[in-house]
C-alpha cells in the first residue's frame, strides 16, 4: 500500500504542472502521507480540527482562500515563523475579522432559526397528540397522568424514560 502512495504521489507531483485538477490531489496525497508516516501526531492534528472547526461551521469557507489563509496563520503560529508580531496583528485586523464572524454567525442563527420553525410546523402536522406551550416547548405524551397538578411551591419526582434526539446541522 505504502508503494502505491509514494509512486501515485510522484505521478501527481510531476503532472501538477500540466493539470491543475491534480494539485488539490498531490495536497491530499501528501495529508495522506502524513497520517501513514506519524499516526499519532495526524491525531492530534485531526482532533484540534474536530474541536476547533466546529466552532466554525458555516462561518469559513471551507473551499476557497479563506480557508487557506486560515491554516496558513495557524501553521506559522504554531511553528514559531511569524514574520510579524502576532498580538499587533490581532489588534490591526481583529476588529474587522470580528465584524465578519459577527455578520456570518448572524446569517447562521437565522437559518437555524427557520430550520427550527420548519420542523416544529411539520412535527406538529404529523403528530395529532402533539402539544405547544405558551412558551413555544413542544411535546408529545405518551402517557398522561390523572393525579394532582403540582403548583409552583411543590416539590415532584419525576421517574420514567424520555430520549432526546440531536441532528447537527451543517
Amino acid at each position: 500500500m505504502r508503494v502505491s502512495v509514494v509512486l501515485f504521489a510522484m505521478i501527481a507531483k510531476t503532472l501538477a504542472f500540466r493539470t491543475p485538477a491534480l494539485v488539490s490531489r498531490r495536497v491530499s496525497t501528501r495529508m495522506f502521507s502524513s497520517a501513514t508516516e506519524n499516526p499519532p501526531m495526524y491525531a492530534l492534528g485531526v482532533n484540534l480540527a474536530k474541536q476547533i472547526g466546529g466552532q466554525f461551521n458555516g462561518l469559513i469557507d471551507k473551499s476557497g482562500p479563506e480557508m487557506e489563509a486560515v491554516i496558513a496563520g495557524f501553521r506559522d503560529t504554531m511553528k514559531d515563523e511569524l514574520i510579524i508580531d502576532p498580538d499587533a496583528y490581532l489588534q490591526e485586523h481583529g476588529p474587522e475579522l470580528n465584524k465578519i464572524l459577527q455578520e456570518r454567525a448572524a446569517g447562521v442563527v437565522d437559518k437555524m432559526k427557520v430550520e427550527g420553525k420548519e420542523f416544529a410546523d411539520e412535527f406538529l402536522a404529523c403528530n395529532d397528540d402533539a402539544v405547544k406551550t405558551e412558551s413555544g416547548m413542544i411535546y408529545l405524551p405518551m402517557k398522561e397522568g390523572d393525579g394532582a397538578s403540582p403548583s409552583i411551591s411543590s416539590s415532584v419526582e419525576v421517574t420514567g424514560d424520555g430520549e432526546i434526539e440531536i441532528e447537527m446541522v451543517n
